[in-house]
């Protein structure tokens, strides 16, 4: 922290220290002029003019110091601190890709109950033309990974540049099986987690059409995704108000991301391609938070000390001149 005195009325304590000066020496002449007309003759004025240079040199001292208190005060003087605060800066930015792309990792539901019908073709048949239409709209620039599920882990591709990689696993794809969460959703998060680590952007896209029959182990650790900045986004292949339907949008919900039901192959694809431009926008902006530091200045009057001083002062002089001359001055 640092502290300048500045005067802001220079002008006025100038013009106060002329007027006082030339109020002093009139003073001074009136006074001479009239102790040359009052002259009279005493036995003891020789002791009383021994102790009056004594007092007067006292009073003169006090009257330079009222003045120059006076000036000041005219002055208006002021003390300017400057001192260095942080503050938190937030803000949104284009992420800029210098260590790794931003990442989706699809994860894919082909328990057996995806071999069923939907209005418009086959639950496993729509969801891969559904993925093939979000790598459509993904924006150029985020890498996919893939990992496919039923009562286990079928089939995985670790994040890749490589969208032909992707969409040739998701081709060979096959329904069997039971449903359970835990599993894709710890691989996926352990994929990602690295690239958290360097502040890049990544999501999950989800798409199931059933209830997990580990509802409570993979609820568990849904708070390690919201903790690490990692959204699920969440796809729900059936009718509306199931328990399936619930449980992703809990799953959304709970990692802050967004959750869509599809009762149709072409809902489907819709969602799908709706995710994809939410999922653009989730991985190519990045929030930015940071403490910058700045120097912050403020003035503080300081007028109210010298006059304050200047009371004291006056009070002192009328207290001696009272008591040696009788006078206020």
């Amino acid at each position: 922290m640092m502290a300048e005195i500045s005067f802001e009325e220079p002008i006025m304590g100038l013009i106060t220290l002329i007027l006082g000066l030339a109020l002093l020496l009139a003073n001074k002449w009136v006074l001479k002029g009239l102790r040359g007309s009052l002259v009279f003759r005493y036995p003891l004025i020789s002791l009383i003019a021994k102790g009056k240079p004594r007092r007067s040199r006292k009073r003169v001292f006090l009257k330079l110091c009222v003045l120059v208190l006076t000036c000041i005060a005219a002055s208006s003087p002021t003390v300017t601190v400057r001192r260095k605060v942080s503050r938190e800066v937030t803000g949104e930015v284009e992420y800029s890709y210098r260590i790794a792309n931003p990442a989706v990792v699809i994860v894919v539901d082909v328990s057996g109950s995806m071999a069923d019908a939907i209005p418009g073709g086959i639950k496993m048949d729509a969801a891969k033309r559904a993925i093939q239409t979000f790598l459509a709209e993904l924006q150029e620039g985020v890498d996919v990974g893939l990992i496919a599920f039923s009562g286990k882990i079928v089939a995985q591709v670790p994040v890749t540049s490589s969208r032909d990689e992707i969409l040739g696993a998701v081709a060979q794809l096959r329904p069997e099986g039971g449903t359970m969460y835990s599993n894709p959703l710890m691989t996926a998060l352990s994929w990602l987690k690295a690239y958290r680590y360097f502040n890049i952007s990544c999501a999950i896209v989800f798409i199931t059409d059933g209830l997990p029959a580990d509802v409570h182990e993979y609820r568990k650790f849904l708070s390690e995704f919201s903790e690490a900045g990692i959204p699920i986004f969440s796809v729900y292949i059936g009718p509306e108000g199931d328990e399936g339907e619930l449980e992703t949008k809990y799953m959304a919900e709970k990692t802050g991301g967004e959750q869509h039901t599809a009762d149709t192959v072409e809902k489907l694809v819709e969602s799908l391609e709706e995710l994809a431009n939410r999922v653009n926008e989730a991985v190519g902006r990045l929030e930015v938070k940071t403490w910058v530091e700045e120097y912050v200045e403020s003035q503080i009057p300081l007028s109210k000390y010298p006059l304050l001083l200047l009371a004291i002062l006056n009070f002192l002089l009328w207290w001696i001149s009272q008591r040696e001359e009788g006078t206020f001055f």
